[in-house]
């Protein structure tokens, strides 16, 4: 352990939970009655999220989250797919026992909202019966493992580099039976194609797990929709022609902080080493080992691997891999990522068959009355042998589209109000929000909710200086946990605190960031009213309009000016 200090209770609740059973089985038995504090830290590994309706126990005046709880269940879908059977067998398991809804998350997973404890064990049970898990999807273990490789891709390639996802995502699966147990599942909850098979425990966490989520993701130097920069493990393939020649590994990434801890802070993976893909796996694994029995555990905020990384710097983590491996590391290569696709017009892939990215708006996937996202994707799986994966922005790629289909599959859109990425204007097309009130435990001020209002104002302020076309990446976010990735946006709207008077929150603006998720944001200003936010970034689009250089975007004028002299200017342009 990095310190002395005495373990926080999460620790003690871990390492006394035989396997992540606990006392689930009892409190599952008391009726609707919230699991206690310390069941509900186990049921997170689980991906089971207990939640209480803060709306709902604000207007009844209740500090209690009696009568106002219930769940959320996050099912794993290494990079972001899922079969056509997979997403109409879980649309019936959300109509059945949850909201009817389903979302879409930041990581390419997939959560059911809106579940009454006395519905979770039936859902369980009916997520492992059509071949899919949540454990580890949530908690200290492995979470979803991202890859998004771009359509136009070889099939070979797109391929390869779904399989590593996958095969990375069943190593590091924790021992399910306790899972299997608390919730009454089959002798064996894993997928049949599972690499895995037959193995009870995938890899050794020990009793305690690990301190705090780990995070992967798998992109191409070509497209970093995946953000490989901001996980704790990021792995950069190196593509020739038809063939995956190698990885750069990068490690130590990860965004979420508390801003008032001076220890705390964002950070960009930094660059390990070049593997050949037979080296990934053992890598990765003896990077979770050394976390595992490195990381720290007494302070939570500084659990994650990336201040293990900042700590013993980059020389030293190498050098313990190595005499864990028992073999040298190659340097790592020169590589920027110097894309992100945002799949708005459709593009024939390498398969020959044409693909494209659908809106969605808040990464529900519902029926309202003016969008039938539900209906049109049930009607298009039965019409159209059809692909789906959910990409890192909460939208959908639509793939596997024949010729002979597309204009079909255009009509069944249409008729359906669902708009592809290319339908909705440029900062729609890249900006996102947190799930944030009313739901979030962690949320301080509003996100989701916020966010179409804030867009609207500054498409407006956008169209007045001529820029409408900018593709200006904007993230809203109810705290500083950076799960939309926030602080990598070109603009980033943090929640800090709200006004106990007006309820009024306010934010930390942040700028500069870039949308292929190479460059962290810089505090811009902090503590804003959200009546104040447009009032302080337009005279940033202002001095954007009026120095940018040739082609340059938003986030990298406020990086190159640097915020200290954008508020200096931004004043005097107010004069």
């Amino acid at each position: 352990m990095s310190t002395k200090r005495s373990q926080p209770l999460v620790e003690h609740v871990k390492a006394t939970s035989s396997g992540l059973r606990g006392r689930l089985r009892d409190e599952l038995k008391r009726g609707r009655v919230p699991f206690t504090p310390s069941s509900a830290l186990l049921l997170k590994h689980h991906g089971v999220f207990q939640q209480a309706d803060r709306d709902r126990r604000a207007a009844a005046d209740n500090e209690s989250n009696s009568g106002f709880t219930e769940y959320m269940v996050r099912l794993k879908a290494p990079a972001g797919k899922l079969t056509a059977e997979h997403w109409l067998a879980v649309f019936d398991l959300a109509d059945r026992y949850g909201a009817a809804t389903v979302q879409l998350t930041s990581r390419q997973g997939v959560q059911i909202p809106g579940v009454p404890k006395d519905r979770l064990a039936r859902l369980l049970q009916g997520i492992a019966a059509i071949g899919l898990t949540s454990i580890g999807s949530g908690g200290d273990l492995n979470c979803n493992v991202m890859c998004c490789p771009p359509p136009a891709l070889a099939p070979q390639i797109v391929g390869e580099l779904d399989s590593l996802a996958a095969a990375i995502s069943d190593s590091l699966r924790p021992d399910s039976a306790g899972y299997r147990e608390t919730w009454r599942l089959p002798s064996r909850d894993e997928p049949a194609d599972s690499s895995v098979a037959g193995a009870e425990t995938s890899f050794p966490y020990g009793a305690a797990f690990l301190p705090h989520k780990f995070k992967i993701a798998v992109a191409t130097a070509d497209d970093n929709c995946a953000d490989a920069f901001a996980q704790d493990v990021g792995l950069v393939a190196d593509i020739d022609g038809a063939c995956v020649k190698g990885y750069t590994v990068l490690v130590g990434g990860g965004l979420g902080h508390i801003p008032s801890g001076p220890r705390s802070f964002p950070r960009l993976a930094t660059p390990l080493a070049y593997v050949s893909p037979g080296e990934v796996l053992p890598l990765i694994h003896a990077i979770v080992r050394l976390y595992r029995d490195h990381g720290d555990r007494s302070c939570r905020s500084r659990g994650r691997l990336k201040y293990l990384v900042h700590d013993w710097g980059i020389a030293r983590i190498r050098e313990h891999l190595e005499a864990d491996l028992g073999w040298y590391l190659a340097l790592p290569r020169e590589m920027t990522p110097g894309t992100c696709l945002d799949h708005s017009e459709w593009t024939l892939g390498g398969d020959g068959r044409w693909a494209v990215g659908l809106h969605v708006v808040d990464g529900l996937v519902a029926d309202t009355s003016e969008l039938r996202l539900k209906t049109a994707l049930r009607t298009l799986f039965s019409s159209c042998p059809v692909t789906l994966r959910i990409s890192p922005r909460r939208r959908l790629l639509l793939g596997g589209v024949a010729d002979v289909d597309r204009r079909a599959v255009e009509s069944i859109l249409d008729a359906h109000g669902v708009k592809s990425l290319s339908q909705v204007t440029p900062i729609r097309r890249w900006s996102d929000a947190c799930s944030g009130l009313p739901m979030c435990g962690r949320a301080i001020t509003e996100s989701h909710r916020l966010a179409p209002g804030l867009l609207d104002c500054l498409e407006h302020v956008l169209d007045e200086l001529g820029l409408g076309d900018e593709p200006l990446c904007v993230r809203v976010a109810a705290c500083s946990a950076g799960c939309t990735r926030s602080y990598m946006a070109e603009i980033a709207i943090v929640g800090r605190t709200i006004c106990t008077d007006s309820y009024e929150g306010k934010y930390a603006i942040y700028v500069g960031g870039d949308r292929c998720g190479t460059r962290l944001a810089a505090l811009y200003h902090d503590l804003v009213p959200s009546s104040r936010i447009i009032a302080a970034l337009t005279p940033l689009l202002r001095l954007y309009r009026q120095d940018r250089l040739p082609d340059e975007t938003f986030g990298a004028y406020c990086a190159r000016v640097g915020v200290g002299a954008l508020r200096y200017a931004a004043a005097r342009f107010e004069e």
